[in-house]
């Protein structure tokens, strides 16, 4: 929200927000428009004007439609002080390419589909070619879903939650619907952080999606408006990373620099480096320790107790800071390569 964003914008119509039922939200930019410096400074006034009043609001949908509304009035802070012949300016909005595709999910839009197979598929018609896709996930790695749970009736799932919050027996409740052996059963099955984790390394590597994990609505409308401003710098740096600020990119440049040089390797690098809170160093420093995920996966095997395992990466040092991987990135990397769907696939 700094005033430095909005100093080279100099375009008729900034950004075109598309927002549907599915919460998919794409910017657009004229970058062929320009104004003078005096009418471009009245335009980011008004802009940063427009974008200061949603720092503080709690609903981002709320955020997404009045901004869309706002954009397809006639006078919003929008409005430009020359006059412009309207079906020219609709000519130029018709023109403008799309530079950045972001489809935010919440814990509401999430539980909607019954499987991670249909939001896959939704995930797939949404994917725009050519340009950056992001996928911004809010609170829902503690969120656990599951088909037949979903169909049971609300008198069920209340009576589910609170038998989980008091840790009794589902023995002891009646259910309408399903009797609790068969809940029980349900309620096990559920997903947890593990396949959420799978879910979306699975999103990078199939279906090339930047995952981006916010905690709240106010973290989420934060980052809305980093990209939306990191848009307006594209026609003054070319880095990939210019629409996620916190974002870094691996190159095969980086990884060879730090002495690996097969590209097998630097491809065990980059998924590594997809992992939630492992960073482009730490997976140079692992990929040094074991080459490949078969090295790791052999590691594992010699490791004597389920514990060792856990640990087997803690100690392994980081050049850059000389710190260690840790405990907590060790078992990350552990539980992730250990899934049952993961050790399916590698035995195929």
């Amino acid at each position: 929200m700094k005033g430095k964003y909005f100093s080279k914008m100099g375009i008729y119509t900034p950004f075109k927000f598309y927002s549907n039922n599915f919460n998919l939200t794409q910017f657009n930019q004229n970058s062929n428009s320009s104004l003078d410096d005096n009418e471009s400074h009245q335009k980011n006034q008004q802009i940063q004007s427009l974008f200061s009043k949603y720092t503080q609001i709690n609903q981002t949908q709320n955020f997404l439609e009045e901004t869309d509304e706002q954009t397809q009035q006639q006078q919003p802070e929008f409005t430009i002080q020359e006059e412009i012949d309207q079906e020219e300016l609709q000519e130029r909005i018709k023109n403008c390419q799309p530079q950045l595709n972001i489809i935010y999910i919440n814990r509401d839009f999430f539980s909607q589909f019954d499987t991670l197979e249909q939001l896959d598929e939704f995930l797939k018609i949404s994917y725009q070619p050519n340009i950056k896709n992001i996928i911004l996930l809010e609170n829902i790695k503690d969120l656990g879903v599951q088909n037949k749970m979903k169909a049971a009736n609300k008198q069920n799932k209340q009576i589910i939650k609170q038998k989980q919050q008091q840790q009794q027996q589902f023995s002891q409740q009646q259910f309408y619907s399903q009797n609790s052996q068969e809940l029980q059963q349900e309620l096990s099955e559920k997903l947890d952080s593990q396949d959420i984790d799978f879910w979306m390394c699975s999103l990078y590597i199939e279906f090339d999606y930047d995952i981006v994990e916010k905690t709240s609505e106010e973290e989420s409308v934060e980052y809305i408006c980093q990209a939306i401003m990191a848009i307006s710098e594209l026609n003054y740096k070319t880095s990939k990373g210019t629409f996620d600020p916190k974002s870094e990119k691996i190159t095969d440049d980086r990884a060879k620099n730090a002495g690996i040089k097969s590209e097998e390797q630097i491809q065990w690098v980059n998924m590594l480096a997809t992992i939630y809170q492992i960073s482009i160093n730490k997976a140079i420093a692992i990929a040094k320790k074991y080459k490949s995920p078969a090295e790791i996966m052999q590691a594992y095997s010699k490791c004597s107790s389920e514990k060792e395992k856990i640990l087997l990466l803690t100690d392994i040092k980081i050049e850059s800071d000389s710190k260690k991987i840790g405990k907590q990135i060790s078992q990350k990397i552990y539980k992730l390569l250990n899934s049952q769907e993961t050790l399916q696939k590698v035995n195929k």
